[in-house]
């Protein structure tokens, strides 16, 4: 659970998005996917390799942008 707030809380900044409504994306989404993604696949005990998958998995399903 630690490891998912913490992914959460620190995927914008690992993305490079900073100040993320100035381009519109939305954070609120993106944070808590990978947080998920990270908490399961500890819970899961994924091997590295499994890790990336699910990873990449969460950023296919992340969402592009704001409305309006």
């Amino acid at each position: 659970m630690v490891l998912g707030y913490d992914i959460s809380s620190r995927i914008a900044r690992v993305m490079g998005i900073g100040d993320a409504r100035v381009y519109g994306h939305s954070t609120h989404a993106i944070g808590p996917l990978f947080g998920a993604a990270a908490a399961s696949a500890s819970l899961g005990k994924l091997n590295n390799r499994q890790v990336r998958h699910a990873l990449s998995y969460a950023g296919q399903q992340a969402p592009g942008s704001l409305p309006g």
